[in-house]
């Protein structure tokens, strides 16, 4: 096989054939490569290895399931990339406002700078904006 799999497959081989039990072997391939499916495919491998059946049957089948899950990723991900957009859009606007107000009207927040209530006023507004992109993002942004 071609790196970089091959060479982890390599590293399982060599680990069994020192006399290494199977099933820590196949464990330590999970732990040296870290994808997260991989550990269904440890799982199965570890689980048929105890209790016999098809191998290549039971590897079909959590293929489907991954496959599966690759797609319904992408699909989720397709689905909430409007609430991405929004989230962008609704942060950049009031930036983009503020200076587009000071090209037109460069005079048009002097008086309200020197106001007493202008700075805890921005800093309310910079926290609301704040908890709607944390509110978005948690929209958004789940694991499937």
């Amino acid at each position: 096989m071609a790196d970089p799999l091959g060479t982890e497959f390599g590293i399982l081989l060599d680990e069994v054939s020192l006399g290494l039990d199977q099933e820590v072997a196949v464990n330590h391939l999970y732990e040296r490569v870290g994808q997260e499916d991989l550990s269904f495919v440890s799982t199965a491998i570890n689980i048929q290895s105890h209790t016999g059946g098809n191998l290549a049957e039971i590897l079909a089948s959590l293929s489907r399931l991954l496959r599966n899950r690759i797609k319904l990723r992408l699909k989720v991900r397709a689905l909430t990339s409007e609430g991405r957009a929004s989230g962008v859009f609704l942060t950049i606007l009031p930036f983009f406002l503020f200076m587009i107000l000071n090209l037109i009207s460069p005079d048009f927040f002097t008086e309200v700078k020197n106001s007493p209530i202008f700075v805890p006023s921005v800093a309310v507004a910079l926290s609301l904006l704040t908890l709607g992109n944390l509110v978005i993002y948690r929209m958004v942004n789940f694991k499937v």
